[in-house]
């Protein structure tokens, strides 16, 4: 068998979708507490490879007040905008939608972990929006939401 060796590093980066927008869907939500005692609810999303023969992937994803513009884009783009100005979202409220949202592709500031794939937005987004700018280490945004429990 003749075959091109890669790396670990390349074989991860293989199995991470390019950066774009997706459809999804929500296949699973709780309300939870982070760690500092705010309301959230935790995503189980499966996002659609623009391949129709590639499996879906699964990805957990964050709802909470502190990202708003998420929590919004979120309840825009599937039909939850009542919800969203009553201020009353609820896990049940989420299961099953759809819609489209931004993938990133997320380095490990720590070196500990390779690539993965996030959920930068919900709605899609023109491809010069996709991956955008994101606080850089040091900013207070981004020290603030690393001290509640969204993990890498």
């Amino acid at each position: 068998m003749n075959f091109t060796p890669k790396t670990e590093q390349q074989i991860k980066e293989d199995m991470l979708l390019p950066k774009d927008n997706y459809s999804f869907e929500v296949i699973e939500a709780v309300n939870k507490k982070s760690k500092k005692g705010n309301d959230m609810i935790e995503l189980k999303v499966l996002i659609y490879p623009k391949n129709p023969e590639a499996s879906p992937r699964q990805m957990n994803d964050y709802l909470m007040e502190k990202m708003m513009f998420k929590l919004k884009h979120f309840c825009d783009e599937t039909g939850l905008q009542a919800k969203y100005t009553a201020g009353t979202l609820t896990s049940d409220d989420c299961v099953g939608k759809t819609g489209k949202c931004q993938i990133i592709i997320q380095e490990d500031e720590t070196g500990q972990y390779g690539p993965k794939n996030s959920i930068r937005d919900y709605g899609a987004a023109k491809k010069q929006d996709i991956g955008g700018p994101i606080p850089e280490a040091g900013s207070s945004k981004k020290e603030e939401m690393a001290k509640d429990d969204i993990p890498f």
